[in-house]
């Protein structure tokens, strides 16, 4: 594998493949895990676009920066990564929204499950934030910031919750 190849993705004989990153809330984390990982929640009607962002550190940005004041995130943030092959992309729309490193890959919700059909192994979860108020939201403790095995047993049985009953009464299901 060359230098660029390393730097840019992974190569699997001929197809290159590129990993992608998305800022998750609690609840959207649930619906990942009750689909074992495999697949982004179908898009809300006013979620035209599904955006996964280009680097990590622009996710760990949105998930510890905006997420842990929303209650529509569940006063958490959680990074995400998951690998598709790089032609699957290569029509979506890259937006710059911010600063250079703020990109993010715009993909209609209406080919949402084509991109699902199209993942390399599982969505895995690199790290997550807690908020002052995340028991408001979630029975199950975290800590302000956890990542490895921490993470790993928060995960373990979120799929199970009944996260509607913690749910901030000003949330709309």
């Amino acid at each position: 594998m060359g230098l660029a190849a390393s730097l840019s993705g992974v190569q699997q004989g001929a197809v290159m493949n590129t990993s992608l990153y998305r800022p998750v809330g609690l609840f959207e984390l649930q619906k990942l895990v009750r689909a074992e990982l495999r697949a982004w929640p179908a898009r809300l009607p006013q979620q035209p676009i599904f955006y996964p962002v280009l680097n990590r550190a622009y996710a760990a940005q949105i998930a510890r920066d905006w997420n842990l004041d929303d209650p529509e995130s569940g006063f958490s943030g959680f990074v995400t990564c998951f690998r598709v092959p790089r032609a699957q992309i290569a029509g979506y729309k890259t937006r710059t929204v911010g600063g250079k490193g703020h990109k993010e890959l715009w993909v209609p919700s209406e080919e949402l499950a084509e991109l699902n059909a199209a993942m390399l192994g599982p969505i895995e979860v690199l790290e997550g934030w807690a908020g002052p108020r995340f028991a408001e939201c979630c029975p199950r403790p975290l800590p302000p910031h956890a990542e490895g095995r921490v993470l790993e047993r928060f995960l373990d049985g979120l799929a199970d919750l009944d996260l509607k009953a913690w749910r901030p009464a000003l949330l709309k299901d």
